[in-house]
């Protein structure tokens, strides 16, 4: 069984490995190709997106949904609701954790610019100044919330749901951080991940999940940015931040030991070996921490 079970894992991992090397190699040729046909659309305030995410939906996605057909399906979480009190609650811890990671992450890259003798590039936020206010709206706040979560919650539940909740949310986290590929965005994405897949499996309504999502990115990428661009806004944003924080801590420690993991139908007797120590996960694993220290040399 165990031998069947690290097979499944290894094409799981293949198929987001897949998913990562498709993007990352189709965009580069879109970029490529650009540059030579059409050179001014690259200082557009679209083409940072489009460069993207068109390579990723129009032919990593698809190669993607085809090799998850091969693993079998199991049965979507029951579906119960959230009540207001509770969403508020996640939305607060998420949003905490977000500014916490971010601060760490931040502290990390210093670090490692000292060391370079150069700034560490933050993808996400070049991505967000050098593009307009519709693109980082439609792109970053519906876009990628709304197709992340199928890729990282609701499909990859319906693969290893089996295996119980414990193992699908740190799976989760851990490939959804790896994602995004860069290390500004690394431990705040395995937080988030985490924490939607636990509601996700709690809850078997995506909806919740999606919309905490493009409320954390609207901030982000929008409300955040436009803020800081006047004094008094830069102190109200601060000020939110540092709520955000001290509340989001607090919730913690009042109710992370009261967080339940259901059993599975299938168990592992070594569920995180079965889980990454396998060819598919480890070339997924690898890709990405290729990609991540790769954005240390990209000039600022």
């Amino acid at each position: 069984m165990e031998t069947t079970t690290r097979k499944t894992f290894s094409h799981l991992g293949f198929s987001y490995f897949a998913l990562m090397v498709l993007t990352q190699t189709f965009s580069v040729i879109c970029m490529s190709t650009v540059s030579v046909l059409a050179p001014q659309w690259i200082k557009t305030d679209w083409f940072i997106w489009a460069s993207s995410y068109l390579p990723m939906y129009l032919v990593a996605v698809p190669v993607f949904m085809l090799l998850l057909r091969k693993i079998p399906d199991n049965a979507a979480p029951e579906q119960h609701k959230l009540s207001p009190k509770t969403l508020l609650t996640y939305f607060i811890l998420c949003m905490g954790a977000v500014y916490i990671c971010n601060i760490v992450s931040v502290g990390i890259n210093a670090g490692i610019a000292l060391l370079k003798g150069s700034p560490v590039v933050n993808p996400l936020e070049m991505a967000v100044t050098n593009s307009g206010l519709l693109y980082n709206l439609l792109i970053g706040c519906i876009v990628a919330p709304i197709g992340e979560e199928f890729f990282f919650r609701k499909w990859l539940y319906k693969k290893v749901g089996r295996y119980g909740e414990r193992l699908y949310v740190l799976l989760g986290g851990l490939l959804f951080a790896l994602m995004h590929a860069n290390l500004s965005q690394l431990l705040y994405a395995f937080v988030l991940g985490a924490v939607f897949c636990y509601i996700y499996a709690k809850t078997g309504k995506l909806w919740y999940t999606i919309a905490l999502y493009i409320i954390i990115n609207l901030i982000g990428t929008t409300v955040g940015p436009l803020l800081v661009q006047n004094e008094i806004g830069a102190v109200v944003f601060s000020c939110t931040v540092i709520a955000f924080m001290i509340a989001a801590s607090v919730l913690f420690a009042l109710y992370s030991h009261k967080a339940t993991y259901a059993a599975g139908a299938e168990s592992l007797a070594h569920p995180v070996k079965a889980a990454l120590c396998n060819v598919g996960m480890l070339s997924y694993i690898i890709l990405c921490s290729l990609l991540i220290v790769a954005v240390f040399f990209v000039p600022a």
